[in-house]
C-alpha cells in the first residue's frame, strides 16, 4: 500500500465517472497529485498572481486529513474567494469564506492560519467537521441539508460545480486517456 505526501487516494466505493453533479459525494473519489492540483491552477490562473499558486500540496494534505476531494476543495475556494483571491480572503487565510462579511470595506470573518496554505487545510478540517460529517455529502445537502453553507440558491451550486468540472476537464486534457 504505497502512502506518498503528494497524492489523494480513491476512498469511494462508487465508480466515479469523471465529473461532479449537485449530488456527487465530496469524499476524494480520483487519484489526484500535489502535481496536478498545481497544473489546474497554473493553467487557470495563466500568469496572474495569486496566493493559491503553489498550494496544490496543502490541497493534498487537507484532503488526507478530511477525505474530502482537493478538487472540490480547489473548486470551493476558486467560488468563495476566486481564482486570483480577494484582499479580504488572502488577509484572513480564510479561502472558503466562512463567516465572512465585508463592512465598510473591512472583511471579518474567521482566520484560519498564518498563510493561505496553512487556511486551505484547516478551512477543509472545519468544513469537514461542520458539514461532511454531520451528514451533508454533496453540494446539494450543503444549501439544503441541516443547516445551508451559504445563502440558499441554485448559483452557488452550479458555480461549484461548474468549477469542478472545470478542473476534471484540465486534468483530462493533461492526462489523456489511452484507448
Amino acid at each position: 500500500d504505497k502512502k506518498e505526501t503528494n497524492v489523494a487516494y480513491i476512498t469511494s466505493k462508487e465508480k466515479f465517472v469523471g465529473y461532479a453533479t449537485r449530488h456527487s459525494d465530496l469524499k476524494n473519489q480520483k487519484e489526484v497529485t500535489a502535481e496536478d492540483i498545481d497544473y489546474i491552477i497554473d493553467t487557470v490562473l495563466n500568469g496572474r498572481k495569486s496566493p493559491l499558486k503553489g498550494c496544490g500540496q496543502a490541497l493534498i494534505t487537507a484532503s488526507q486529513k478530511t477525505e474530502l476531494s482537493p478538487i472540490f476543495l480547489l473548486s470551493l475556494s476558486a467560488a468563495e474567494a476566486g481564482w486570483v483571491v480577494s484582499p479580504g480572503h488572502a488577509r484572513k487565510n480564510n479561502p472558503y469564506s466562512v463567516n465572512m462579511t465585508n463592512t465598510g470595506g473591512t472583511a471579518t470573518g474567521y482566520v484560519f492560519g498564518n498563510d493561505y496554505g496553512t487556511g486551505l487545510i484547516n478551512g477543509a478540517i472545519w468544513i469537514n467537521q461542520k458539514y461532511y460529517q454531520q451528514g451533508q455529502t454533496s453540494l446539494h445537502k450543503f444549501i439544503y441539508g441541516k443547516k445551508s453553507y451559504c445563502i440558499p440558491g441554485e448559483g452557488w451550486i452550479n458555480t461549484v460545480t461548474s468549477i469542478m468540472n472545470r478542473c476534471y476537464r484540465i486534468l483530462d486534457s493533461k492526462n489523456p486517456k489511452t484507448a
